[in-house]
């Protein structure tokens, strides 16, 4: 047997998941508790979740910087991501969602290392 890799939308694949169509796929965390809580209500003891992460994946935002709008747009929001940053902001709205403060100092280590 070897791996074949399906793509699509979370719920899509949150029901081949159920259904036994796939055996496992990655999704983040904060995503996986809004499905639970507004798709799969009934359904959590259908699923069990690695609860260590394999690998912390950035998420990243591309923009075309061929059109002025969004240079300046990426300019402006890479300032303002920054300041909550730094003031703190970000890390109560990772806080919110994310229990665990390791990874939650992994992310932001990782999030200062690519907005200098």
């Amino acid at each position: 047997n070897s791996i074949k890799v399906r793509k699509g939308s979370y719920l899509s694949l949150l029901k081949k998941l159920k259904h036994g169509d796939i055996d496992f796929m990655r999704i983040s965390q904060e995503s996986l508790q809004w499905y639970m809580q507004n798709k799969f209500t009934g359904d959590k003891g259908d699923f069990s979740v690695m609860q260590n992460s394999a690998v912390d994946i950035p998420v990243y935002i591309y923009l075309n910087e061929k059109d002025t709008t969004n240079k300046e747009l990426s300019k402006h929001f890479k300032t303002a991501f920054k300041k909550i940053v730094k003031n703190g902001t970000y890390r109560a709205i990772l806080q919110k969602y994310i229990k665990d403060s390791k990874k939650i100092d992994r992310r932001l280590r990782l999030l200062e290392s690519h907005l200098k």
